[in-house]
């Protein structure tokens, strides 16, 4: 009866302030990206958690300063397993679950928006004005506790979405420190668990009847940079109530490293937010943060490989998307560019959507894919295969924000600039290492390079003419 669509992402802020329904509502910024395209849940509530220890978020009960340990259950491997968690090296407190890099886990959130159905068609969030509609902050929510210093929580309680949240976080920024040391200075970011962003859709025409008709933002995780109304946080949403997989994206470490990356872009003023944007360079922004999520598990992919729907075609090792296409930029794909929709066609037995290889988030995982690719071949990969995927990854997406033009180019264009910048990535960490690059390494990387971009005639890679 109902579907999973595709949400418009306005990428423009809402500056005012509004009052609704007895309550003020403060203007937030709109997610800057998401693991995956946006979706919402038409119709039907979301999947809510209870607290496991209500009595614990009591206001006068107390946390231990230091947690020491957890048991969860989350995805490695292909599957969800029980893993018991030393938490004494990540440094997290049971009060408001918070840590280096955390300020806080908040639970019971609730955002807001109003859009005008009849603006588009099929229908966009846009309010009566015709502009985007950003989410309105209704209820702020409450910082979550947990009170035991060692605990095992039920898989379905907010305890275990927060700590599963929070672990990955703090992990993946432990390790991404040690391999660009200027992440050691950025602020903590929040975690929102299970929060609720709902959309009023109004007026709403469906069989003939006018009214309004309420959706939810599910089966995604979002990266938030800070607003006039919130510090930067990472929304991890609730799963719809029809979902058919056993998995859920909080309990695998490579999505919340991947929205972590994020934050790391934005701090670190890598980001397009705010700049000018386009499909290659917001894919742009999606490879950086596939990459670094790659390089915080050690360029493995057993926190991500046979997630259904979006494993194969997230995973940077893998030369291909579910369903078959080549991880390559051809001129097919580019005139493919701006397609109505940026998710495949919704199984109907698992609920799924994959990643159309034409959108941000699939161009994203092409360039990711041979990041890692090009990583393999530098010097130091073999011993410490995160370090160079990190490094390359940085140097790259650095120098095409200095390459990119103020204004839009076309996509052939980027994709060039996109692809020198790999080029000058790769000779740089072989310089910094020491190691000459020979004649047959570049004809080598020429080559894999030619395979990457067959778009690109121009064959005269590492000074190269004849691969």
């Amino acid at each position: 009866m109902f579907e999973i669509k595709t949400a418009s992402l306005a990428l423009l802020m809402a500056l005012l302030t509004l009052l609704g329904c007895g309550r003020q509502r403060t203007s937030v910024t709109n997610p800057e990206e998401t693991f995956l395209p946006l979706t919402v849940l038409e119709g039907q509530q979301p999947e809510m958690y209870p607290f496991s220890d209500e009595r614990c978020q009591a206001s006068e009960t107390s946390a231990p300063d230091k947690l020491n340990s957890v048991r969860l259950q989350l995805w490695h491997d292909g599957a969800i397993k029980d893993r018991e968690i030393d938490l004494k090296p990540l440094r997290l407190s049971g009060a408001s679950l918070n840590g280096p890099h955390i300020s806080q886990v908040t639970v019971n959130s609730l955002f807001e928006r109003q859009c005008d159905a009849t603006k588009a068609s099929p229908p966009e969030c846009r309010d009566q004005r015709d502009h985007p509609a950003g989410w309105f902050v209704t209820e702020r929510g409450q910082p979550l506790k947990i009170c035991s210093a060692d605990s095992t929580p039920p898989r379905k309680s907010l305890e275990h979405v927060g700590l599963a949240a929070a672990v990955a976080v703090e992990k993946s920024a432990q390790t991404l420190e040690d391999f660009i040391p200027e992440i050691r200075a950025i602020a903590p970011l929040e975690i929102l668990a299970m929060p609720r962003f709902d959309t009023r859709w109004s007026p709403w025409f469906h069989n003939g009847d006018k009214g309004h008709y309420l959706t939810h933002v599910t089966e995604n995780l979002a990266y938030f940079p800070e607003s006039p109304a919130t510090a930067p946080f990472i929304a991890v949403f609730p799963k719809s109530t029809r979902h058919q997989d056993g998995i859920y994206l909080w309990e695998s470490e490579f999505v919340l490293a991947h929205e972590f990356a994020h934050h790391v872009e934005r701090k670190l003023g890598m980001d397009r937010f705010g700049k000018q944007v386009s499909t290659i360079r917001l894919a742009a922004s999606e490879a950086f943060a596939d990459s670094l999520a790659f390089a915080s598990q050690n360029a493995t992919s057993e926190t991500l490989k046979g997630i259904p729907c979006v494993g194969q075609d997230r995973d940077p090792s893998e030369w291909a998307f579910t369903n078959g296409v080549a991880k390559i930029i051809d001129q097919a794909l580019l005139s493919r560019l701006g397609a109505a929709s940026s998710q495949s066609t919704k199984d109907e037995h698992t609920n799924c959507q994959g990643v159309l290889p034409q959108s941000a988030h699939g161009i994203g995982t092409i360039l990711a894919h041979w990041l890692h690719e090009f990583a393999k071949t530098t010097p130091v990969y073999d011993r410490e295969p995160g370090r160079a995927l990190a490094h390359l990854t940085v140097t790259w997406l650095d120098h095409l924000n200095r390459s990119l033009p103020e204004v839009e180019a076309t996509p052939a264009v980027e994709v060039d600039l996109a692809a020198r910048s790999l080029e000058v990535a790769v000779e740089k960490e072989f310089s910094q290492s020491g190691v000459d690059l020979t004649d047959n390494t570049r004809r080598m990387l020429c080559q894999k390079m030619t395979l990457a971009f067959p778009v690109l005639k121009d064959r005269a890679w590492f000074k190269r003419t004849d691969c």
